[in-house]
């Protein structure tokens, strides 16, 4: 049992290699995750990166971001999420990518609804 929710993610990119450091699950339905890169000197070049987050062969809106930190879309229905970063461009010869790291996702009570309806106004 988790004693103490933890809302940002460490994920190091060292040699193209990205690995989740941290051993807590991301809660499925939540938007309130981020997450912190580490990365080598590869990256230094790079202010603006992208984040991918791949379900299942699908991917989620790519996250555009500056420095290290960026926001975990809202996962659903999953139990692993692939999340790596790429920069630059092939035609400009500055392109890094990374192997994904994988992170354990935990289902969340709405997993599997279509709509999350809101609770009725009274109760009682």
């Amino acid at each position: 049992m988790m004693s103490e929710m933890k809302r940002r993610l460490t994920i190091e990119i060292t040699d193209k290699i990205a690995t989740y450091l941290d051993n807590i699950p991301l809660v499925c339905g939540n938007a309130d995750y981020e997450i912190e890169f580490i990365f080598d000197s590869e990256w230094d070049k790079h202010d603006v990166k992208t984040a991918m987050f791949r379900v299942a062969g699908k991917s989620y809106p790519p996250q555009v971001f500056s420095g290290n930190i960026c926001k975990v879309p809202v996962l659903r229905n999953t139990r692993v999420v692939a999340i790596g970063v790429f920069a630059g461009t092939v035609d400009d010869g500055t392109l890094s990518t990374s192997m994904p790291a994988l992170v354990e996702c935990l289902p969340c009570i709405t997993d599997g609804e279509d709509e999350i309806c809101a609770p009725e106004e009274d109760v009682y």
